[in-house]
């Protein structure tokens, strides 16, 4: 086999492994949330909303410890969509092309999510799908108002309320 084919069929395994992990983080998010909420109820859920709040909060703050910053709201998407982070959200939510609409308004629009197919497969209710997008969409909103405190976040679309994708519009 040529260096080409194997590294093709690497990346493929490669994406195959983050397929496989983000239904299982997908997986064992949902049924741990609908655990805590049979046991604690909203205050259960309202708890673990702020944890992961503050986590986006650290990151954010740490990426700036490091000394990164942004000249703007596209900047930082730019940045985003070709970070690790990003790249591997991009297999497990795979999406169109980042929008930029102009230097202070971005678009994502999400074509596919492993983590609404994997609480369907465990029949998760539309509502518990979405209780659990905001924890980890809560999760980036956070990370994105640590830097941009003015930013406004606006869910156009979203796949688990029967939306055909998701579709995300960031203003600053």
């Amino acid at each position: 086999m040529k260096t080409k084919e194997i590294q093709i069929k690497n990346g493929e395994e490669c994406k195959d492994l983050i397929r496989f992990l983000g239904a299982y983080d997908a997986a064992i998010l949902g049924l741990a949330i609908q655990a805590i909420l049979d046991k604690y109820g909203e205050d259960g859920y309202n708890t673990i909303k702020n944890a992961m709040y503050r986590k986006g909060e650290l990151d954010a703050k740490e990426l700036k410890e490091h000394g990164v910053t942004f000249k703007s709201f596209r900047d930082f998407g730019m940045f985003f969509g070709s970070s690790l982070n990003g790249v591997v959200n991009s297999i497990i939510s795979p999406k169109q092309k980042m929008e930029v609409v102009s230097e202070n308004e971005v678009v994502l629009t999400h074509t596919d999510c492993i983590r609404c197919t994997e609480w369907r497969k465990l029949g998760l209710s539309s509502e518990m799908a979405i209780k659990l997008c905001d924890l980890y969409f809560g999760s980036f909103e956070a990370y994105l108002r640590e830097i941009f405190p003015d930013i406004r976040v606006v869910k156009e679309k979203l796949i688990p309320r029967g939306d055909d994708v998701c579709r995300i519009v960031f203003r600053k």
